[in-house]
C-alpha cells in the first residue's frame, strides 16, 4: 500500500507545475489487488468503488 500512496503523491507532484493553468475535474485509477501469491482479489463483492469528490465552486461554475 505504501507503493500506491508513493505513486499518488509522484503524480501529484509531477501536476504542481499546471496548478495556477488548469485544474483537474476527474480522475480514474485502475487497481489490481493481489494476495501473497501473486494472485488477483476482489475485496469488494462487485470489484469495482466509487469514491464521490467534494462539490466545489467550479463545478457549479462549469454548469
Amino acid at each position: 500500500m505504501s507503493q500506491l500512496r508513493d505513486g499518488l503523491y509522484e503524480t501529484v507532484r509531477r501536476l504542481l507545475p499546471y496548478d495556477k493553468h488548469y485544474r483537474v475535474k476527474r480522475a480514474a485509477i485502475y487497481l489490481t489487488v493481489i494476495d501473497e501469491n501473486g494472485h488477483p482479489v476482489q475485496i469488494s463483492q462487485t470489484g469495482e468503488w466509487t469514491i464521490y469528490p467534494y462539490q466545489c465552486a467550479a463545478e457549479d461554475f462549469d454548469t
